[in-house]
Formats: C-alpha cells, structure tokens, sequence
C-alpha cells in the first residue's frame, strides 16, 4: 500500500532505522496517525505510544485513538518529536484512560465531549444507580433485569426485522407531531423529537396505543430534515437499549455464562460511557462472565450490565457453547453495513485479535 493511502502507520523505534522513519513520517504525511512502539518509553509527543510486549487491550486502545485522530487531523502536532527515551514517565496508551474511554482523543471532538457530558449528571439515565447485587439473591438478581421487548428499544428491533424484509421505509407515529422514519437500505433513522422526549419514551415500557407504524414509500434525503434529525439506526438502537436498560440486564440473560463479541462495535459513532473500551477488548481477548468482568476491571457491575444490553441489542454478543467455535473474533465495526473494501478505516480492524495472548 502507498503511504498516502495508509490508515495508520505502526513503527517499531527499536529498529535501527524506526526513528528515523517515524520522524519522516510525520514530516511527509503530517495528517497520518502514527502508532510506535518500544521497549523504553520514549518522548513521543503527539504520536501513539505502545510499550513491548504489546497487549491486546493496549493496541485496541491505540487503535481507537489513531481512528480519533484519523478523524479529526487538525489537532495533531506538527511538531516533530524527539523520539529519545524519555527522562520522567510517560503515558503510554495502555496506561491512559483506564477509567473512560475517550483517553487520548482531541477535547474538541464530538466524541469527546459526550463521553464528558455523560461523566456527569446524565450519565444515570444511561447507567442508572443500582449498586452491586449480591448473586445469592433471588430478589437482587430480579430487580436487575428487564425485557426489552417491552420498550422502544425491542418495538424498534422487531419493525426494523420486518422494514428490512419489505425493503421499503417505515414511519413510527407516537403523537400528531411525534414520528421516527426508518430507512432500511441506507440504515438511518429520521427523527422529529427532542432528544429529551426521546429519552422519555425509550425509559418507560411502551404501550400499544403509544405507538402505531405504517409502511410508506418515502426516500432518504438528508436535506428533507432538520439539523441533527438522522442518525444511524445502530446509534439509534445503542441509545435506546441504554435509556431502557439503565445499568440492567435483559430478563433471560445468564450473570455467570461468558460473553464474546462476533463484532467489535464502531465507537465512534455510538454514545460513549465509561469503561466501554475496556469490557470491549477484554471479551475481544477472551470471554468472561457479566460479574467476572466487572470485578476483573474493578468497575460497578451496572456499567457492565449496560454495555451488554447495548451489545446485545446490536446483535453483537456471543454466550455459550457457540462461541467456541469461533477461530478469533472477527472485528467489524458495522451490521450489515455494505462497504467498498477501501472505505472503511483500517478494514474495521481486520482480524488481527487472532492471539489470545494478552
């Protein structure tokens, strides 16, 4: 591949010549991400800095954060880095943002500014409050769980199973004024409501009389409506699974059954919550339960218990005797997305998590 085309570019400064090439490669292409790595932390600047031996949560993390920059390339440094060991301690993207997400990425981006928005006040609508359960108890167990089929966020699965199948839009109607519109083929949703009342609908369990959906023969056309009023139809069933979650699990889920992914999903286009990062590659690395995860990571079990409601609304979770036919996990960032092989950054993060090494 020519390096103006490159995605990213992964320089190992222990080789003789990898200060030399990390340096030129910054001069050349100033708007590349640039991942090196090396056996000493060394002053890197604004390139991403992985410390040998490498692990697959650390290269996840730095694959995220190239895919930030790649995104937003105005605020990487033109400064070139000195590349020398450095003589106080460095962050490498391991060691960063253990906590949230967002480690690394430029304060001005969108992504960034949600993830800090839900570290406040609004991230109980998504998370909810519950403290850890006790497993041993029955009525703990049952007041951390829920059916989704009961909110949006299942009535939203079950029309979108069926716009998919018809191949023509469909029309969600909630009020006079209310409506979601559902676009199958390009994989949008319109929506005329305020995110507050969407919110609203989401959390609540959804009656019959509240909803009503016929199928229509509008096309997609952005311009047709309001700033901000598409979004991605996964981002849309991402969000309502979190606001009728709350930090909760779907009522059949196992606590002690380990979970994969089939997928990875694309986090930079769905809302962003604490730790995300983290309960990702860890079952990209390798399955563990919803209580060995959170206690492993050392986070509240809700915070857990949300992203795999998320995930699980997605499609993207894999538990039992199925995952163990699966060779790796086979990371792609969209469902059912169609792509031509040179759009999507960095292949989606081409099965390289073959490794089950850390």
């Amino acid at each position: 591949m020519e390096e103006e085309a490159a995605d990213a570019v992964i320089i190992d400064l222990d080789h003789k010549k990898g200060i030399r090439l990390a340096q030129e490669q910054r001069q050349l292409h100033p708007t590349t991400p640039v991942i090196v790595i090396s056996q000493e932390p060394r002053e890197t600047g604004s390139l991403i800095s992985l410390l040998k031996p490498l692990k697959k949560r650390s290269l996840a993390k730095a694959l995220l954060r190239a895919e930030s920059q790649a995104k937003d390339p105005q605020n990487l440094s033109s400064t070139l880095p000195s590349l020398q060991i450095a003589s106080a301690p460095v962050a490498s993207a391991e060691e960063s943002g253990d906590d949230v997400v967002m480690a690394g990425v430029p304060p001005t981006s969108t992504g960034y500014q949600i993830a800090r928005h839900l570290a406040g006040k609004d991230l109980q609508a998504f998370l909810g409050s519950t403290p850890d359960i006790d497993t041993s108890s029955a009525q703990q167990q049952a007041n951390i769980r829920y059916d989704p089929d009961s909110f949006l966020q299942g009535k939203l699965r079950q029309i979108t199973a069926m716009t998919k199948q018809k191949g023509e839009a469909v029309r969600l109607q909630f009020s006079n004024e209310e409506f979601i519109i559902l676009y199958p083929d390009e994989e949008m949703a319109q929506i005329n409501m305020s995110e507050s009342r969407l919110g609203a609908l989401s959390a609540a369990p959804i009656s019959p009389d509240r909803l009503s959906f016929t199928f229509c023969d509008d096309l997609f056309s952005p311009d047709d409506g309001a700033a901000g009023s598409f979004m991605r139809l996964d981002a849309l069933m991402w969000k309502t699974a979190l606001w009728a979650s709350q930090g909760r699990i779907p009522y059949e889920t196992d606590l002690h059954k380990s979970v994969a992914l089939d997928r990875w999903p694309n986090l930079t286009r769905l809302l962003l919550l604490p730790n995300t990062l983290e309960i990702a590659a860890l079952w990209a690395e390798q399955p563990h339960s919803l209580i060995e995860t959170a206690a492993k990571l050392k986070i509240p079990q809700r915070y857990v218990f949300g992203f795999y409601s998320a995930v699980f609304a997605l499609g993207l979770a894999n538990t039992g005797e199925t995952m163990k036919t699966l060779d790796y996990i086979p990371i792609a960032a969209d469902v059912g997305e169609k792509q031509p092989a040179s759009a999507s950054w960095l292949s989606n993060w081409i099965p390289f998590f073959r490794s089950k090494n850390r």
